[in-house]
């Protein structure tokens, strides 16, 4: 079928042709190439103009400290993750063995970060947990930690790609847009917009991101800190009780295999976390977001010869994302910013407002005080 309208003057063939080149660079963790042409010309615009998710007030804000927005960035990813309760017995299998090896062709320099430390787990769960198809596990799965994670990274990252094609110092203002959609079983949505921007005095070799409003970001620049990246923690965590132990308790009486598992998930979790600020250099993070989701399902095992067990799986998955932030240096002739409170008037419901300390109060009170009541003079008129 062939569209009616060609405004840019390309052919079905050519168009054909660069969207096969656009799933390429996608596979590649990279932007589409049409993506790509946008941007650059947008930098190399005689006279540029901006498109922004920044509010009204976020970009007074930064105009008054000249930091510059350039365009509005974005990156996003879908990915597909098991929901069936075979495929979840497959991930199980899969994690008793202690492989953490990625196959969706991402080659972060943070996805490097994670896989260092999963292996790490890996090896010490395959040690103790040298399970097999036919054999309960409790422990984290490491396919769906790091699906998980990778969909995040990938969708940062080309975020930051765009940011890096403008010529940018990083992105603010940013918001987070997280879906699950039922698409071939179960798909995962991350996208990620903000705005890039230019930072006067930022010496960094890479455009910084954050999860900062323009607010957030003016006062920790002014303060002397700035955005070293998004830092990330995630962890899917699984436990296997068979039913006898869940009957076998009493209605009012915690589940400690269930409170367990939470605190299993985010122990791994918060120390991924703590591992990616370091490799970022940080000193600390902010405006911390931790979400979390349970799913149970049911299998059975043979446990001996002839004999299987149903057995409940509780699934936690536990995600830490925050802005990693550092110390920068401060030029010599910086001035802190001058403070200015605004008060809306409209939503207060106030005609008028008289502020007792003004300069026009103050003279009229210092003039009552000074002037003294003439004392009254008998004529004797009468």
């Amino acid at each position: 079928m062939r569209r009616r309208n060609n405004p840019d003057g390309i052919s079905d063939d050519e168009r054909e042709k660069r969207q096969q080149e656009d799933i390429y660079a996608l596979e590649g963790g990279g932007l589409p190439f049409s993506a790509q042409e946008r941007l650059r010309e947008i930098a190399e615009a005689e006279h540029p103009v901006f498109s922004s998710d920044l509010t009204t007030r976020e970009f007074l804000v930064l105009s008054n400290s000249k930091v510059r927005p350039l365009a509005q960035v974005m990156g996003t990813a879908f990915m597909r993750i098991p929901k069936d309760a075979a495929s979840l017995k497959a991930a199980i299998s899969g994690s008793g063995s202690g492989s953490s090896s990625s196959s969706f062709g991402y080659s972060d320099r943070s996805s490097r970060i994670y896989s260092s430390i999963a292996n790490t787990y890996s090896q010490s769960y395959s040690q103790s947990y040298n399970q097999s198809y036919s054999q309960p596990f409790t422990g984290e799965l490491y396919d769906l930690s790091e699906a998980r994670l990778q969909v995040r990274q990938m969708a940062i990252s080309r975020m930051e790609q765009e940011a890096t094609i403008l010529g940018a110092s990083g992105i603010v203002g940013v918001r987070v847009v997280k879906k699950v959609h039922d698409w071939f079983g179960r798909t995962v949505e991350f996208t990620i917009l903000g705005t890039a921007v230019h930072v006067p005095g930022y010496d960094g070799d890479r455009p910084f991101t954050s999860l900062l409003s323009g607010q957030e970001f003016w006062q920790l620049w002014e303060a002397g800190w700035q955005p070293k990246g998004i830092a990330l923690g995630v962890c899917s965590y699984t436990d296997c009780t068979d039913w006898s132990a869940i009957n076998q308790r009493s209605y009012n009486q915690e589940v400690i295999t269930y409170t367990d598992c939470f605190y299993q998930a985010r122990e791994i979790a918060m120390q991924y976390f703590i591992k990616n600020m370091r490799q970022l250099r940080a000193s600390g993070a902010v405006g911390m977001d931790v979400e979390y989701e349970f799913e149970e399902g049911e299998s059975e095992y043979e446990v001996s010869e002839g004999v299987e067990v149903k057995y409940l799986h509780l699934l936690t998955h536990f995600i830490v994302m925050g802005t990693a932030i550092g110390r920068r240096q401060m030029p010599p002739t910086h001035q802190p910013p001058r403070r200015v409170l605004i008060y809306d008037l409209r939503k207060a419901g106030a005609a008028s407002v008289t502020f007792s300390d003004s300069k026009k109060n103050q003279e009229k009170k210092s003039k009552g005080k000074s002037e003294k009541p003439k004392p009254e003079v008998d004529d004797g008129a009468d």
